[in-house]
């Protein structure tokens, strides 16, 4: 009876302690768990901060289309708040279907290996007005390893504003120089004698009609030529007449 007894006590002894150490093991684990939950949640809830301090819209998005990660800057793009946005996909938020078949086809073919870099004219817009935009996508692997899409813009349209301002400027510029040396030109044609105004080259650079009747060719024959050039072979000594006294009339000047 007491042997029996010391068996069936040691067997239950042995099944509590089996049944602790079970019970630690399973808290251990359970700790674990809660601690790898913990610093990725630390990890998210950092990352999330760095791109909500970025000025430019970043998103995130897993193979299937879905949003995983967006910042500030996106949402405020989109006139969405964060939670309409996360856990769709282009199609779901964006008003133009068209557009957001692009979306997934350029996915597709980033997740296959392509990097994207370019400037478009956003179709659907911001406010419903048309904006340059340089976009950025790369695939990477998540922090279990699927792949993901990371994509980034940048708002260019200040900068094509303003170089579309500086052309039009130099446009009306150039259009004012051209107004101007034309009525200068009519003004000049209407000397009677032969006029004309040289660089410091001694190359026309403007004659009127009674230089070219005295020079018998075109203004498009002597405009950029030298005042010699014209005569070679005609008039030696005039060239070198020419080619004394322009140095000269230049530094009398």
């Amino acid at each position: 009876m007491t042997v029996k007894w010391l068996l069936e006590g040691g067997a239950l002894l042995l099944g509590l302690m089996a049944g602790v150490a079970w019970w630690r093991a399973r808290r251990a684990l359970l700790q674990a768990r809660d601690a790898v939950l913990e610093q990725e949640k630390a990890v998210c809830a950092f990352t999330q901060a760095l791109i909500d301090v970025m000025p430019h819209p970043v998103y995130v998005r897993d193979a299937q289309g879905h949003f995983v990660l967006i910042n500030t800057a996106y949402a405020e793009s989109q006139d969405l708040p964060a939670e309409k946005i996360v856990g769709h996909t282009s199609a779901q938020i964006l008003p133009d279907a068209d557009h957001a078949a692009d979306i997934a086809r350029e996915d597709a073919e980033v997740l296959a290996g392509r990097q994207i870099y370019k400037e478009v004219v956003s179709r659907f817009g911001f406010a419903g007005v048309p904006r340059n935009l340089v976009v950025a996508k790369r695939a990477c692997r998540g922090t279990h390893g699927e792949p993901l899409i990371v994509g980034t813009y940048v708002d260019v349209t200040p900068w094509r504003e303003a170089e579309q301002a500086l052309q039009a400027s130099l446009a009306r510029e150039v259009a004012r120089r051209e107004r101007t040396q034309a009525f200068v030109q009519r003004m000049i044609d209407l000397i009677p004698q032969p006029f004309y105004v040289k660089d410091a080259q001694s190359r026309f650079l403007m004659v009127n009609d009674a230089q070219m009747r005295e020079m018998g060719v075109s203004r498009e024959q002597i405009i950029g030529l030298r005042s010699y050039e014209w005569m070679l072979g005609r008039e030696p000594e005039l060239v070198r007449v020419v080619q004394e006294k322009t140095p000269r009339c230049w530094r009398a000047a």
